[in-house]
């Protein structure tokens, strides 16, 4: 027998209950989520360039392998990923090659 509901009706409150513990625990989840990207973030000085390949020194901990890291001026960010740490606070990092533009 098809349902003969209004599909103008609001909905029950149960459901109205539901949907609002839903985005709590959604909101809850990205504010966690971006207070641990903001806690693992990294903040390095760029050293040198040589071709595609970027020195960054870092004065904590190495971000790992891996890990996209952005070179910021004030007009764009530049892609970098980790691809060899070198210790001493230093990696050697390269801007990922994007499909159809050489390589990947």
């Amino acid at each position: 027998m098809p349902d003969r509901r209004r599909r103008d009706a609001a909905p029950d409150p149960a459901t109205l209950a539901l949907a609002c513990a839903v985005d709590e625990i959604v909101e809850a989840a990205l504010v966690r989520t971006a207070e641990e990207i903001e806690r693992e973030a990294f903040d390095g000085t760029v050293r040198q360039v040589t071709g595609p390949v970027v020195d960054v020194g870092f004065r904590g901990e190495l971000p790992a392998l891996g890990n996209l890291l952005r070179a910021e001026d004030r007009v764009r960010g530049l892609p970098l990923e980790a691809v060899e740490l070198l210790g001493e606070g230093g990696g050697s990092y390269e801007q990922p090659t994007l499909p159809g533009k050489g390589g990947g």
